[in-house]
């Protein structure tokens, strides 16, 4: 099997649950090319789910150095700073996806969340109808929309 083959495999792995064969599989495939995006996006993927943010964030750092065109690893690299603690590097991940990826509401739904914990509403507001326009039934940005609207009265 290629490589494209066995990240597919991973892919299915992770999106069923089953991370230790999905995390083995990337690792046979960086084992012959260490450098492959996909397998390092993954990886960090599922240390993300693990809770092992640290290394998520290095993973997709890694993925990002070969691939810096890649919106979803700008968005999963800032997932994991924000459970780092970093907001700030993480609103620039989620601006990076989004310059990539102009339509992207999951995006604009993390930079509302973020600005919405650093009591910039009236931005929150904005990312969150944002994340609406681009995702019409995306029902957590409207209800933290909702919430913020409650919070400015």
């Amino acid at each position: 099997m290629n490589d494209k083959n066995t990240l597919t495999v991973a892919i299915r792995y992770y999106k069923s649950g089953h991370l230790k064969k999905a995390r083995q599989l990337c690792q046979e495939i960086l084992k012959y090319n260490p450098n492959l995006p996909g397998a390092l996006h993954l990886l960090g993927l599922i240390a993300y789910k693990n809770g092992d943010n640290e290394i998520a964030a290095n993973y997709i750092k890694r993925a990002l150095k070969r691939r810096s065109d890649f919106p979803e690893a700008h968005y999963n690299l800032g997932n994991a700073l924000n459970k780092l603690g970093k907001p700030m590097e993480a609103l620039d991940c989620y601006r990076e996806a989004i310059r990539l990826k102009p339509c992207y509401a999951a995006a604009y739904f993390m930079i509302g969340i973020t600005i919405e914990n650093l009591d910039h509403l009236v931005e929150a507001v904005q990312c969150y109808r944002m994340a609406i326009y681009y995702n019409p039934k995306f029902c957590e940005a409207y209800s933290n929309l909702s919430g913020v609207l409650r919070r400015q009265g």
